[in-house]
């Protein structure tokens, strides 16, 4: 079966499963609260979402690994690294230039990415910043310009050529009066392969992670009738960007 068959065929069994869903009362999950709390209403769908989790298929050397520590907070030092890519990418990719040619700017975009992933934050869970984290602010960025160095050479490595540059979803912005709240961030989405980040301490992806990115593939397929190209999960502490394959 090729790619297409394949999305083509799962995206009907999906239909079956989402009018399942529709039956109910309420129906408001997130992708995320599928595959991580198993309840009656979702049950059939999270199976569905595992049993054509995506396969990691290419080793790589893990050798490479780069450490967080405690001050450098690990989960938001995630965010700020994609964050901060994600800037650097699109300045480079609107302005037609080399990415050598913006590392005078890191500073800037960090600071940008900083304030960016606040609001994230703020949009996903309703909170901001700690004052320990703006305390540990400079310390962030640090390891933030360091790792996202590490992913935009991954990428360009990957990518000769950046025909197209967008998120996925693309951002969801909600205005209210003066504030303005991005309700998720996105992954990102070049020349139609999605690279999801994992700013993980281990070098292989969980089953929930594997499953949510078939999701992310599935529900892409099901919207647009296209599948993605590829799809890849970046990991700048362990030096790669790896391709995931659709499962046999």
């Amino acid at each position: 079966m090729d790619k297409n068959e394949f999305w083509k065929s799962k995206s009907k069994e999906l239909v079956f499963l989402l009018l399942d869903l529709f039956k109910e009362n309420k129906f408001y999950y997130s992708l995320c609260s599928i595959i991580n709390k198993s309840n009656d209403v979702v049950d059939k769908l999270r199976k569905f979402l595992f049993k054509n989790a995506l396969i990691e298929e290419k080793r790589l050397n893990h050798d490479f690994y780069i450490d967080v520590l405690k001050e450098e907070h690990a989960i938001v030092l995630g965010g700020i690294v994609e964050e901060l890519t994600k800037n650097v990418l699109f300045y480079n990719f609107n302005n037609k230039i080399q990415y050598k040619e913006a590392e005078t700017n890191f500073n800037f975009f960090a600071n940008l990415a900083f304030e960016t992933y606040n609001i994230i934050l703020l949009g996903r869970c309703g909170k901001k910043y700690t004052q320990e984290i703006l305390d540990h602010k400079e310390i962030i960025l640090k390891k933030a310009i360091y790792l996202s160095k590490i992913s935009l050479n991954l990428i360009y490595k990957e990518f000769k050529e950046i025909k197209t540059i967008n998120t996925h979803p693309i951002m969801n912005i909600v205005f209210e009066e003066i504030n303005f709240y991005l309700l998720a961030d996105s992954d990102l989405l070049i020349n139609n392969c999605l690279i999801d980040f994992k700013n993980l301490n281990a070098p292989l992806l969980r089953s929930t992670a594997k499953a949510q990115l078939f999701g992310y593939g599935l529900f892409y397929y099901y919207l647009n009738n296209k599948s993605f190209d590829k799809i890849y999960y970046l990991n700048p502490r362990f030096n790669f960007l790896k391709e995931l394959k659709l499962p046999k």
